[in-house]
């Protein structure tokens, strides 16, 4: 029998995480996935739209890039862009795989199912080993959830997986989201030539997202022609020669060729024998896990969208907090720590507070704000204006969120996060040298704004 310190189940983002952590660490680790390393993230979810968009913008700054990627008919050859996706999907996989292998991690390829909180059952073409260890963390992501009223079908009612089985990119599509993902989805369908119709039921885009961003973000998409339906519900829908005619409620009608449901997804559990070993589940069939990632049976941990997680860098974290404590450490996670990304254009970044929710977290939040110009560095000719907001704590003075919209977000929140982490005070951004031009100089302004608020609010 095979006998491990920490075995993982699933070969996405989380579990990758955990077994590179654990392996660090110094621990015997086995990860065991059934499918690809990287799983629906590399393959089927953020990292291939995120590839797309990315060469699209691209193409729109290279004549020479965009010949080679144009049909014949002018537009986006999209059969073309989703094949270099995947060709680069899979050489991030076989960089992982690289990498799980120089750190001593052992790659089993099948499907594994709970026997006890120390042991599996794999089970590789039709034979079954069993595999013992001291803790197991399960990270084998999450299934899409399409609505009642909605059910996938594969042709015309697609989830994000069918996206990348299209024969032909339709004229106009229908996405019911509410997540970034779903965003990403709807930038990317309108980049290639769709009618894209964005519904949510929420009053606004990304709850929990600091309502200027929220409001940012929708100027944005309105200004690339996407239809922003919030606060809405599907109530029916009727087929016929290939379109579907929708019914919202609020009384509003449309047709489209392709209804895109990027909703609620539900832990995949299918196999895993969890009821047997008694670990509780939510509503979505997440399983439900504490501060340290510990399930409900002792030695059995959880991270990713197995948990519910929506994003790809909480996945992450979640993976090496599970893995840290699985080890016997104690160390809870801390999510004022992991940045919130919306890869649309320009990209939206968050990480820590906002001035929203400052107070339930213990804080007398004060924020600075700052909007500039045009960047140069921006991915779309043409693309203006980006906002930096710092909030910072009024009694310490030390930095406790920031928001981001800008064409490089993604990049820069990680000024803001390090200076979370490190407790650094407004003061500290306030001094940054950099270019005018850059996008640190937008951080650098937001914090020069939010120590003459904290000024002011002493004065008062």
């Amino acid at each position: 029998m095979e006998e491990y310190d920490i075995l993982v189940l699933g070969g996405g983002p989380a579990g990758i995480s955990a077994a590179l952590r654990a392996a660090e660490n110094g621990a015997r680790v086995c990860l065991v996935e059934k499918e690809r390393l990287g799983n629906f993230y590399l393959h089927q979810g953020f990292f291939p739209v995120r590839e797309v968009l990315r060469s699209l913008a691209l193409m729109n700054q290279t004549s020479a890039r965009a010949g080679t990627l144009m049909g014949q008919d002018g537009k986006p050859d999209f059969l073309r862009l989703f094949g270099r996706a995947e060709e680069r999907a899979l050489e991030a996989s076989g960089r992982w795989q690289t990498q799980l292998t120089n750190y001593g991690v052992h790659l089993r390829q099948g499907r594994g199912s709970l026997l006890s909180s120390r042991q599996i059952s794999l089970a590789v073409d039709g034979k079954e080993t069993t595999i013992q260890a001291g803790k197991i963390i399960l990270a084998t992501g999450a299934t899409p959830q399409s609505p009642a009223t909605v059910p996938l079908d594969g042709e015309q009612i697609l989830s994000p997986a069918d996206v990348w089985t299209l024969k032909e990119i339709p004229d106009s599509i229908l996405i019911l989201g509410g997540k970034g993902y779903a965003l990403e989805l709807a930038l990317l369908f309108n980049r290639l030539g769709s009618k894209v119709f964005y519904c949510t039921e929420t009053d606004r885009l990304l709850p929990g997202l600091d309502p200027e961003l929220s409001a940012c973000l929708e100027e944005s998409l309105k200004k690339q022609k996407i239809k922003l339906l919030l606060n809405k519900k599907i109530l029916s829908y009727y087929k016929e020669d290939g379109n579907m005619d929708i019914n919202l409620d609020g009384g509003v009608r449309f047709s489209v060729r392709k209804i895109l449901i990027c909703g609620k997804r539900r832990g995949a559990i299918e196999g895993l024998n969890l009821d047997g070993l008694g670990i509780r589940l939510g509503e979505a069939r997440e399983v439900l896990v504490d501060q340290s990632l510990a399930t409900s049976t002792d030695g059995v941990f959880a991270a990713g969208s197995i948990t519910g997680a929506e994003f790809v860098d909480f996945s992450e974290e979640q993976g090496r907090v599970a893995a840290d404590n699985a080890m016997g450490k104690n160390k809870p996670l801390n999510v004022d720590w992991i940045p919130r990304i919306v890869f649309v254009q320009p990209e939206v970044a968050s990480v820590g507070c906002t001035i929203e929710d400052a107070h339930h977290r213990g804080f007398r939040a004060v924020a600075g704000r700052f909007e500039s110009g045009k960047i140069e560095n921006a991915l779309i000719p043409g693309e203006t204006g980006s906002l930096f907001k710092v909030v910072a704590d009024k009694k310490t003075r030390a930095i406790i969120g920031g928001q981001i919209v800008s064409p490089g977000a993604s990049e820069s929140i990680s000024l803001i996060l390090l200076a979370i982490r490190r407790g650094l005070t407004t003061g500290a951004l306030a001094s940054l040298p950099c270019a005018t031009t850059s996008e640190t100089h937008g951080i650098r302004e937001a914090a020069r704004a939010c120590e003459r608020a904290l000024k002011a609010q002493l004065k008062a």
